[in-house]
């Protein structure tokens, strides 16, 4: 029987790849503020020999228009192996295939997923205000829920003080979706619901939901959506709606959100 060779890593480094799992593609400059170190140097050390191992992979462009954007970085096929080995518990082993076809996503897809990350950095800033504790589970992390929409939200989100405990799905449109494709989106989340499958497994409320739109014109849209499919009954469900753009200058503001229903 053949043995796989584990290249040796670090403990940041084990910390850089388990982000990675999590939030699939990741900039410099995330994963510096994830380990909380103020040397970039370090930083850009540990990925560089990350890098040059296969272990991650690196997206980096030199064209004029991107010059100034941090590289892009995203978990190659040595990672699989490191991972089973040290974060078994942690990571689903079924999941780990997809470092076989990670690198052929599309710029997209890429900036979907660094925009997630940005928006876990908003919301924790917003907790640490509030004095409050932030959980954040990205799509991957739900993998290993039960009793969530087959078709798993961007992120679940739990923040909790002192006197409560307010949860969220969140729901991320990209500006090349199809408007028939959100639309699909709401009405699952609609369908969800109107199922009782959390309210059936799961003592709490059922979560908020956070919508974010590239445009005001789509989410005009989406709010007809779902004004039309509750429109002869009473919902104990609650949709807001944010604007991408907005949320990338200001971050997020008691006015960031406009609510439905």
């Amino acid at each position: 029987m053949k043995t796989i060779q584990i290249e040796p890593t670090t403990s940041k480094q084990d910390e850089i790849l388990l982000l990675l799992y999590r939030f699939r593609f990741l900039n410099r400059i995330q994963i510096q503020q994830f380990l909380n170190h103020k040397s970039d140097t370090r930083v850009t050390h540990w990925l560089k020999d990350l890098t040059e191992r296969n272990i991650i992979k690196r997206i980096y462009s030199q064209t004029v228009g991107d010059i100034n954007k941090p590289a892009i970085y995203y978990l190659g096929l040595k990672s699989r192996h490191i991972l089973l080995l040290k974060f078994k518990e942690q990571c689903n082993a079924k999941l780990l295939h997809r470092v076989y076809r990670e690198g052929k996503s599309s710029p997209t897809f890429q900036e979907h997923w660094i925009f997630m990350t940005d928006l876990y950095f908003h919301f924790l800033k917003v907790a640490k205000k509030n004095n409050a504790e932030l959980h954040f589970y990205t799509q991957t992390d739900l993998e290993n829920f039960a009793y969530l929409p087959l078709s798993l939200p961007d992120a679940y989100i739990a923040v909790k003080d002192q006197k409560q405990s307010k949860r969220y799905f969140l729901e991320l449109i990209d500006g090349n979706e199809k408007w028939f494709e959100a639309d699909k989106k709401m009405k699952r989340l609609i369908s969800y619901f109107k199922k009782g499958y959390w309210q059936s497994h799961v003592d709490y409320p059922f979560p908020k939901i956070f919508i974010i739109c590239p445009h005001r014109k789509l989410t005009k849209h989406l709010q007809e959506v779902i004004k039309k499919e509750f429109r002869k009954e009473e919902a104990d469900i609650q949709f807001f709606f944010g604007i991408q753009a907005d949320i990338q200058e200001r971050g997020i503001q008691t006015n960031t959100w406009e609510s439905v229903l």
